[in-house]
């Protein structure tokens, strides 16, 4: 698959320089997931290209399919300790802060980040 629109030397020089191919074999889907759906990739070729440790990977697929997704409601219920945390830190309310931290589940650095956002 990879020696599509490249002619020998070329796949020579690249190889001299370090980088690789190698193709995934028996792909049946690839899912690449959004905050609300969901893309399903049906039938894909897939290649990895390494380029100095770093893999890059290809896909082409013969079809797609878009699967939306209902957000789900967390059951994280902030302590009193880290909503008076984000409250000092971010400047904000007590309501602003524990909405902060269910929206990141917990994660005080995000909440404290998003609480400050929304401040200005």
């Amino acid at each position: 698959m990879y020696r599509r629109g490249m002619n020998r030397e070329t796949i020579r020089m690249l190889q001299r320089m370090g980088v690789s191919f190698q193709n995934l074999e028996n792909v049946e889907e690839v899912n690449i997931k959004f905050k609300d759906k969901t893309l399903r990739l049906i039938n894909p070729q897939v290649m990895i290209t390494n380029v100095s440790g770093q893999k890059i990977y290809q896909i082409f697929a013969e079809s797609e399919e878009e699967i939306k997704e209902e957000r789900k409601t967390s059951e994280y219920k902030p302590t009193e300790e880290d909503v008076n945390l984000v409250m000092e830190k971010a400047g904000v309310s007590k309501e602003e802060a524990e909405q902060a931290l269910k929206e990141t589940e917990g994660d005080i650095a995000s909440a404290i980040l998003l609480a400050q956002a929304r401040k200005k």
